[in-house]
């Protein structure tokens, strides 16, 4: 005779810590801080996605589960949205979360470079060759049209 099956809801509650604000996917996370649940053998879904199936149904085909509280690791249904890829990159930028100047990863310029880039009074090949970075960086700093938070 087989072991009973634990229904999936209580599997799931079970590794959630309930706070007065978010609540918190105490399972497996991945590396950006969403949860993971084995929905079934061989099946995994995000933790967040599976809150909202279980308490406000499907997921339209092409939308998203979105967070208003931006914490990738909460599974509190009204913290959980639907979207689509364009409304989560608006909400993104709206709440200041993307990566931008010295947080990306690969930028070769700071702040402090930038302004004394845009101070400077010397030729952009010039400043370039200073800096390591091609004369069109620079004319890009230089006309705002990158660095625009600076």
């Amino acid at each position: 005779m087989a072991p009973p099956t634990i229904p999936l809801p209580i599997r799931f509650w079970a590794k959630v810590l309930k706070t007065n604000s978010c609540w918190f996917w105490l399972g497996k996370l991945d590396d950006d801080g969403y949860g993971n649940f084995q929905v079934r053998k061989g099946q995994k879904e995000k933790a967040h996605r599976v809150a909202f199936k279980l308490t406000k149904g499907p997921i339209p085909k092409g939308k998203l589960v979105l967070h208003h509280c931006d914490n990738t690791a909460c599974v509190r249904p009204k913290h959980l949205f639907l979207g689509t890829h364009r409304s989560n990159q608006a909400d993104k930028v709206a709440k200041q979360r993307q990566a931008r100047g010295e947080r990306i990863f690969h930028a070769k310029l700071t702040k402090k470079k930038v302004l004394a880039i845009r101070a400077s009074k010397d030729r952009q090949v010039d400043i370039a060759l200073r800096y390591g970075v091609s004369q069109a960086a620079i004319s890009a700093v230089i006309t705002r049209k990158v660095w625009l938070h600076v």
